[in-house]
């Protein structure tokens, strides 16, 4: 449930601005997320002459907790991020908890002129590395242009 937000009688407005930061407050911590949630990984996607290079930040994780498929010319990247208990660390309370825990999945559909079936996956301080090489008939190739030096006309070879 939402508290509401109300206005002490009498208040001055600095007082009005420290009872809405309160609630606002409340509000903030009766919302939470889900274990669940599916979270959105950052990425960057280059593509050169010879391949397409994925770049994904997943912070935190080992190799073998990280999913990566390929089904129907879409890329998924899956896996969950537990919350792993302190050892030695004494009772408290966090003031601050901004790391992300839980399920997270990230999907990209593929160009057609990739070969899905070369795929290149590396973990390397928190950083995905996925390299698709295109298909060879994707890449670019240099086309020779001849010449009939006496005039006549062009015929295909």
């Amino acid at each position: 449930m939402i508290p509401v937000i109300r206005r002490r009688q009498g208040a001055t407005p600095f007082d009005a601005l420290w009872d809405i930061r309160r609630d606002m407050d409340r509000v903030f911590d009766t919302l939470s997320v889900p274990s669940d949630a599916v979270s959105t990984l950052p990425a960057e996607v280059l593509e050169t002459d010879s391949d397409v290079r994925f770049m994904i930040e997943i912070p935190g994780m080992k190799p073998e907790d990280i999913e990566l498929t390929v089904e129907n010319n879409v890329l998924t990247v899956s896996g969950e991020k537990r919350w792993q208990k302190e050892e030695g660390r004494s009772e408290g309370d966090y003031h601050l908890l901004e790391r992300r825990y839980g399920k997270f999945s990230r999907s990209f559909t593929l160009p057609q002129r990739v070969d899905a079936s070369a795929i290149d996956a590396m973990y390397e301080q928190g950083v995905l590395m996925i390299s698709l090489p295109k298909a060879e008939e994707a890449k670019p190739r240099r086309i020779e242009i001849r010449s009939s030096g006496d005039g006549r006309q062009l015929e295909p070879k």
